[in-house]
């Protein structure tokens, strides 16, 4: 009764579709991201500091019954990220990605992100369920003031022009556009 537009009989259903969230800081979340039931749905550079639990979340709370088919939680983008975090605070027996059943986590596209540690930058969690290319690990990002969210980056921060083009990410999270290669985060470098 809860879903806008309200649910078919006939064709497959979603709990969200082609959701963006794109060029955001993301400050202290208890978990950053999660994807529940969402089909088609992406997260591009972002900038996430010190997520106190977990960072990414797929999931599928919503399941088919005698009456209504839903699509699996899938093919969703995860591209560009730059992500700041102490392992002490990732928690779940040290799993920065939560992946529950009923979902297609392996038609997910993870890519480009940055992953730092900062209380032990050697750390690099194993995101078992999804594939991930052109992981950036163990190098600082240089964030001009992380606890504050200030999540500008230098011109010689290790995330500087080594993101993906996105189609339909133009701006940065200040409105600047992007440089080809963008940066990854939330704001182009400089």
């Amino acid at each position: 009764e809860f879903f806008r537009p309200p649910l078919s009989t006939t064709t497959a259903n979603a709990e969200a579709q082609r959701i963006h969230a794109d060029a955001n800081i993301i400050l202290n979340a208890a978990e950053a991201i999660a994807f529940p039931g969402c089909v088609d749905c992406r997260v591009a550079n972002n900038t996430i500091i010190f997520p106190t639990t977990r960072v990414f979340r797929i999931l599928q709370e919503t399941v088919s019954d005698a009456t209504y088919t839903f699509t699996a939680s899938s093919s969703g983008l995860v591209a560009n990220n730059i992500i700041l975090f102490n392992v002490a605070q990732v928690t779940n027996a040290g799993r920065a990605l939560n992946v529950g059943g009923n979902t297609n986590a392996a038609s997910y596209t993870f890519a480009n992100n940055l992953w730092y540690a900062a209380d032990n930058p050697a750390t690099v969690f194993n995101l078992a369920e999804v594939t991930e290319m052109n992981r950036v690990t163990g190098q600082n990002p240089n964030l001009t003031n992380a606890a504050t969210g200030d999540a500008h980056i230098p011109t010689n921060s290790p995330a500087v022009g080594v993101g993906r083009v996105v189609a339909g990410v133009d701006g940065d999270h200040g409105g600047r556009c992007w440089l080809n290669p963008p940066s990854i985060g939330a704001f182009e470098g400089g």
